[in-house]
């Protein structure tokens, strides 16, 4: 009795592993939706494109036909054009901060840009917070002017306080 008790528990236990086995195999398969919505959750400056804040100097929206990532973060460009270019030299067009104010990191904060607030500093595109009452550009280029600080000393400052933060 005993021993048909073990051996059914034993004959179930194999018969339920592949089971297992395939489910954990189907876990790890990469799946076309997940990719997909991976693909936009890392677009950033809301669809605009960065070579456009260079030129013509002003943000204009992007067209998802033309997109380009690097460093992780999906880029759309009005043309195909402003993607060769792009793809050209992606560290002369991408942002410093693609997802934060650089004015509030700085100030040991992580706050969304607005990306139509920006500002050029040193070949460097800064993106900065805008909401009522609040405007990251403005508050930014307060404390630079009042302060003995300089743009460079700030963007330090926010990429160090960036890293503490992701650490």
């Amino acid at each position: 009795m005993k021993r048909t008790a073990l051996l059914a528990t034993a004959l179930g236990i194999f018969a339920v592993t592949p089971t297992i086995a395939a489910e954990r195999d189907a876990a790890f398969q990469p799946r076309d939706d997940v990719a997909h919505k991976s693909a936009n959750t890392n677009l950033v400056l809301e669809g605009y494109s960065p070579v456009s804040y260079f030129d013509p100097g002003r943000p204009q929206k992007g067209n998802p036909q033309f997109s380009s990532t690097y460093q992780g973060n999906r880029y759309y460009f009005t043309d195909a054009e402003q993607k060769r270019r792009f793809d050209q030299n992606p560290e002369k067009y991408a942002p410093r901060f693609p997802r934060n104010c650089p004015y509030n990191l700085a100030k040991g904060r992580e706050v969304p840009v607005d990306p139509t607030n920006f500002k050029i500093v040193g070949g460097d595109l800064l993106l900065f917070h805008k909401s009522p009452g609040n405007n990251g550009r403005k508050r930014w280029n307060r404390e630079v002017g009042q302060n003995e600080i300089t743009h460079r000393e700030m963007m330090d400052r926010a990429e160090n306080n960036l890293l503490d933060m992701n650490f």
